[in-house]
């Protein structure tokens, strides 16, 4: 069936800048400002989500998994002399959102707040890599230094949203 309950309605802005000021610096940096609305998220044909009335369709519309207000992202590169380089990526992000639900039967959740009406941290992470590039006859080797999370930061994006409680599953 074409449910007109099942709706995905996503704005955003995004803002774009590169620099390559220098001929040894490049530098990309993004910022999004957006939301993310719907009443189901990912597949809207392989789940049963809607199969039971009213149930399935309580407090369904709202802010998606995915919904982040605000977004930056930041890398590039710097090459240095003797072959040397420097690379970096970071990435910042607002708030992310978060549902309380129910389990029903036979299968399916029922939102017992309006969907994404948690709110969770803002997350963020730095990469860093080094490298060094060599020649040798025709070839050039390069071997690479990479640290992932520089700054060590615990990013948990995942919630347990049931009001009964989930053990081993989240959602």
């Amino acid at each position: 069936a074409n449910l007109p309950e099942i709706t995905w309605d996503y704005k955003g802005l995004i803002f774009r800048f590169e620099s390559r000021a220098h001929s040894n610096l490049h530098l990309l940096a993004s910022y999004a400002i957006s939301e993310s609305k719907g009443s189901m998220a990912f597949n809207t044909g392989a789940t049963g989500d809607f199969d039971f009335y009213p149930q399935h369709f309580v407090n369904r519309y709202g802010h998606l998994a995915d919904h982040s207000r605000h977004r930056v992202k930041l890398n590039g590169y710097w090459l240095l002399p003797y072959d040397f380089s420097l690379a970096f990526d970071g990435w910042w992000q607002s708030e992310f959102r978060w549902s309380s639900y129910e389990r029903t039967t036979p299968y399916g959740l029922e939102y017992v707040e309006p969907r994404g009406s948690g709110i969770g941290d803002s997350l963020h992470q730095v990469d860093l890599q080094l490298s060094k590039g060599y020649r040798v006859g025709p070839t050039r080797l390069v071997i690479l230094g990479t640290v992932i999370n520089a700054t060590n930061s615990q990013t948990g994006d995942s919630i347990c949203g049931s009001v009964t409680g989930c053990g081993d599953f989240e959602f």
